[in-house]
């Protein structure tokens, strides 16, 4: 079984929704619900793996991917 790829139009398409999910979960990670007042590691570093990953595709990169990346180390 491998992965497919979408094509180069579907990617760009795809790409806000997916940046924008990415920062909802690593958002999730900081937020303090209540008693609840400890970062969420797993969230966190989760949103930087997956987004690690969308740098590994071969189709070209938006520079939102690195930008959020960034966003996500500071």
């Amino acid at each position: 079984m491998s992965i497919e790829y979408p094509n180069s139009d579907e990617f760009q398409n795809r790409l806000q929704s997916v940046l924008r999910t990415l920062y909802l979960i690593f958002n999730k990670g900081y937020s303090m619900e209540g008693l609840e007042k400890e970062i969420r590691k797993s969230f966190c570093l989760e949103s930087i793996h997956l987004c690690s990953l969308l740098l590994e595709t071969e189709i070209s990169i938006h520079s939102d991917v690195y930008g959020l990346l960034s966003l996500f180390c500071f």
